[in-house]
């Protein structure tokens, strides 16, 4: 009897770690994410270097909501070049906006943007895909070596 119950607890307690183990996961949108160049420029370059494109998925139209946000990350020492850094949202069927003018995508520092889709995203739209396109416009400020955008998932 002592062997079926110290067995029986050493399976509670097995279960139990690997429920403390478990991690939610994230929710995410299915999008296709492309550059349309990649170019070398020098450490004291400052202006745009490419346009980032982020595009809902063409199996999974509608993923994009409302309210969502996203977020683009350089690396330091490279600065965002606010100037010229557009962020503009094109609904499938509907009227482009530039995010950065309404407010929907502001810089949180000089390496990190954050991105929301305005409340257009959130309407069901069977007729194409939604995408946004990002001017990505830096100050390279001495940096040397491969510069990265990083997008951090919703």
């Amino acid at each position: 009897m002592l062997r079926k119950g110290k067995k029986g607890l050493a399976i509670i307690l097995t279960l139990a770690m690997l429920a403390t183990l478990m991690v939610a996961a994230p929710v995410s949108a299915k999008s296709v994410n492309s550059v349309d160049k990649v170019i070398a420029v020098g450490d004291s370059y400052v202006g745009k270097i490419a346009t980032l494109t982020v595009q809902e998925d063409y199996d999974f139209v509608n993923h994009f909501k409302s309210d969502e946000t996203f977020t683009l990350r350089l690396p330091s020492p490279v600065k965002w070049d606010r100037a010229n850094v557009k962020v503009n949202w094109q609904p499938a069927g509907g009227a482009a906006v530039e995010l950065l003018a309404s407010g929907d995508a502001k810089f949180i520092n000089n390496q990190t943007l954050d991105i929301t889709f305005p409340s257009g995203a959130a309407a069901p739209n069977p007729t194409g895909q939604d995408f946004l396109d990002v001017d990505l416009a830096v100050d390279v400020n001495g940096a040397t070596g491969e510069i990265a955008v990083t997008v951090d998932s919703l």
